[in-house]
């Protein structure tokens, strides 16, 4: 904000004043005086800065062949899974790829994830990788787990492993006389063991088999419950990896049953993946699976619907939280989407419509199923994509008024929503997209996307550059404020969001350092010193 004063009105104001010269300052019209500028508006955020809270990464996995013992037209299942600051395993991608061809794949990193591992299945046996750098070269011969960590003794190996190690890389699973005994340089904590039928039981130590002094060797025989021994299919095992006297981390591996004839190659579904690589064995549309923001996890839209104007910045118009499963075939087309929200809340007055669409160019996509029938919604084609377009959201409430973001009033429990889309096969899973953007108060043309993302064909393009908008169709800069705000944000968690008129900065003051460039930690976590509590919304008790 600018203020001009001239000399005359200078003059006229002071007129009652007596001033000497050495304390008057003559203002002429080119003069100014700088109001300073305070919240949102102070933020200075540079050009180009990118919101994005979720990046991608490159996995690129080759596999050296070594001395014979593992053939480079066989197969392996692999699984990328991050960890987060605090310890939290979150799953990433299942798949499955041939020794010859190696894995290239891109992932979603949430920023809030720290560091990228692999684990891989061959014939069954699990193995552990550290993904520090797109690129990894891994020996075939360290696909095989082997006794060469055990001492002579089978008693625990000297020192204490890192938990990094366990998984899969420090246990062993072997079949001596008709017994199956797993050995491990940890202390076993249970094992679930899958049988024939499907059934997955679950075992304490001295349950069933055997189990040594230090609980590092577990033995079973003839029977294991109710089941026989070549009943069981798989072992599931976890145990302590203990890395200080104080910090206990629970670790896991997968194993074949030893003692069991198996016919690894086996493919039920004649897809061309051995049913132990293939994620649904018996569906030849899907052999691996990626989920975003991470298995059983939920990333959270919310939307500011002012757009072309300044909102309020509470960013609570709308609150949605979701997840999606994304399936590909044995040549990494995508076939399936598993998609799930949850309309947590809405403080807006407009009548909003939440619009989601997919990369499909030959528009064939189908509705497997959709819960709750009751919601309105609509298929549309567009753009060469598949649109969904859930209208009149606030309507499941079945009330008018703000939903959830005043902590004053009643709390209503979030509206869940799932749906499966079918697809044809026809776009690469780099190369397929999920877009999610908010149509605004039923008036076809005002929509608001994620800031930097291509509006649609219905976009009312002469609303660019008005109110507080300054997209730049030349510049690339899309659905951003002069200030360079952004009216939506996906946040890769389940977000506490802050209250009604609460600014997003007054509640995640980290926000401010994060918006500018300043650093790129994750700012919306539960790290100290992230949250001022008294400003976010949470559910009355």
């Amino acid at each position: 904000m600018k203020l001009y004063r001239h000399s005359q009105t200078l003059l006229l104001l002071t007129s009652v004043l007596i001033f000497t010269s050495s304390c008057v300052e003559q203002f002429t019209e080119s003069s100014e005086i700088q109001i300073e500028q305070t919240g949102m508006d102070a933020l200075l955020i540079p050009d180009g800065f990118d919101f994005n809270m979720s990046k991608t990464q490159g996995v690129n996995v080759g596999f050296q062949p070594s001395n014979g013992r593992v053939a480079q037209e066989e197969a392996l299942q692999f699984a990328i899974f991050g960890v987060d600051l605090s310890g939290e395993i979150h799953s990433l991608k299942i798949g499955y790829a041939t020794l010859a061809k190696g894995i290239s794949t891109t992932i979603t990193k949430p920023i809030h994830i720290e560091q990228l591992y692999m684990n891989t299945k061959y014939k069954g046996n699990s193995r552990f990788f550290e993904l520090n750098e797109d690129n990894l070269v891994v020996d075939e011969t360290d696909l095989i787990v082997d006794d060469g960590i055990f001492e002579s003794s089978n008693g625990r190996t000297k020192g204490t492993p890192s938990c990094t190690s366990f998984l899969g890389n420090a246990t062993k699973i072997s079949c001596k006389n008709n017994v199956v005994v797993i050995k491990s340089s940890a202390s076993f904590l249970h094992v679930d063991i899958e049988f024939s039928n499907g059934v997955l039981q679950r075992f304490q130590p001295g349950e069933t088999g055997s189990v040594n002094a230090n609980q590092n060797q577990w033995e079973f025989t003839g029977s294991i419950g109710t089941y026989s021994l070549v009943d069981a299919v798989r072992f599931t095992v976890y145990a302590d990896c203990k890395t200080s006297p104080r910090q206990v981390s629970e670790e896991m591996a997968t194993f074949m049953n030893p003692c069991q004839e198996m016919d690894m190659e086996q493919d039920e579904d004649q897809d061309g993946v051995p049913d132990h690589s293939d994620v649904s064995p018996s569906d030849p549309s899907v052999a691996a699976v990626s989920y975003f923001p991470a298995l059983d996890k939920y990333a959270t839209f919310a939307f500011e619907d002012m757009w072309p104007f300044k909102g309020d910045y509470d960013f609570n118009d709308l609150v949605v939280s979701h997840q999606a499963s994304i399936y590909t075939n044995a040549f990494d087309f995508v076939t399936k989407v598993d998609y799930q929200f949850q309309i947590r809340a809405i403080g807006a007055i407009f009548d909003n419509d939440l619009c989601i669409n997919f990369s499909d160019p030959e528009h064939q996509v189908f509705l497997d199923q959709i819960i709750p029938k009751s919601i309105q919604h609509e298929i549309i084609t567009l753009d060469s994509k598949t649109e969904l377009r859930f209208s009149h959201i606030r309507d499941v409430f079945g009330r008018a008024g703000f939903i959830n973001t005043d902590t004053t009033k009643v709390f209503y429990e979030p509206i869940r929503v799932s749906f499966t889309a079918l697809f044809n096969g026809k776009v690469r899973s780099d190369d397929f997209e999920i877009d999610e953007y908010l149509r605004i108060n039923q008036e076809e043309g005002r929509e608001v996307h994620k800031s930097g993302r291509p509006y649609t064909s219905l976009a009312d393009k002469s609303m660019f550059g008005t109110a507080n908008d300054d997209t730049n169709l030349a510049a690339g800069k899309l659905y951003k404020s002069k200030d360079n705000l952004p009216w939506v944000l996906e946040i890769p968690t389940e977000w506490e969001y802050p209250k009604e008129k609460v600014k997003i900065i007054d509640g995640y003051p980290k926000f401010k350092d994060f918006a500018q460039g300043k650093t790129n930690s994750p700012w919306y976590t539960d790290d100290a010193g992230n949250k001022i509590h008294k400003h976010l919304y949470r559910k009355k008790n």
